[in-house]
């Protein structure tokens, strides 16, 4: 406990990923409380000692796995429990929603770093955006940052209003679709007019259909229009008659009945 309550009271000091490893040593693993706070507190002096995006990132980056395996022994705290929650339980339970904050905004702070052309942020030129990782809901596919965004971009879009069964429906579609969905953007303060060259690329640009979606700070431009012509095709062959399965929607379609 003695130790636990001195840690609770240290500045980390970080400001570099090499900081962070040595850190990542005094980080007491096997006392949640202590480490849940101490990984709060590393985060929360981002600002104070105004690192650049790049050395956020990376320290965010050198520190994940940690941070993931003190989330889940400190969510023991309060996961299971009876409802209401009872004090401790929901202090906790507040605790860890601070902790998330917090890494949403850290993160948050490098993508729009990223979006603004940062000099040492450059997704494009070094392939982030599109690296394949795999996908934690299914083993056996691969995801990419670009994928996933445009993934929730396209979930927005079908399944915003969307509730119960319908949500879950909009979701498979989201994951199963997303590639039919091209995605542009610019950052929301643009004040030039658009062009042409804004938009993503297509063949037959007299054809083209772009939904505008304004989200996190910036414009985006999807380009659905293999996914509505996707769509109508579907609808089509379902109106004739066919099967949810035979026409290549989600196992969660046919469960819901549609």
């Amino acid at each position: 406990m003695l130790h636990s309550q001195f840690l609770l009271n240290q500045r980390p000091g970080v400001a570099s990923a090499r900081d962070a490893k040595d850190w990542i040593r005094s980080l007491p693993l096997t006392d949640a409380r202590a480490a849940h706070h101490a990984l709060e507190t590393l985060i929360a002096e981002f600002e104070e000692n105004g690192l650049e995006p790049h050395t956020r990132l990376e320290i965010l980056e050198t520190v994940r796995a940690q941070r993931v395996e003190v989330e889940m022994q400190y969510a023991q705290r309060y996961t299971g429990k009876s409802l209401p929650l009872g004090e401790t339980e929901r202090g906790a339970y507040i605790h860890a929603l601070s902790l998330w904050r917090r890494v949403e905004e850290a993160y948050w702070e490098c993508a729009l770093a990223a979006l603004g052309r940062a000099p040492d942020l450059r997704p494009r030129e070094h392939g982030v955006l599109a690296t394949p990782v795999p996908d934690s809901l299914h083993p056996k596919r691969f995801v990419s940052v670009a994928s996933i965004h445009g993934r929730m971009l396209l979930y927005g879009l079908i399944g915003g209003t969307a509730s119960g069964r319908e949500r879950e429906c909009a979701y498979d579609l989201a994951a199963l679709w997303e590639a039919k969905v091209r995605v542009t953007w610019l950052p929301a303060g643009l004040t030039r007019a658009l062009t042409r060259a804004d938009l993503p690329p297509s063949a037959d640009p007299a054809k083209q259909r772009i939904r505008i979606i304004h989200v996190g700070g910036a414009i985006h431009f999807a380009d659905v229009t293999a996914l509505s012509r996707s769509l109508r095709k579907r609808v089509h062959m379902l109106g004739l008659g066919q099967h949810c399965s035979e026409v290549g929607l989600p196992p969660s379609f046919t469960h819901s009945g549609t």
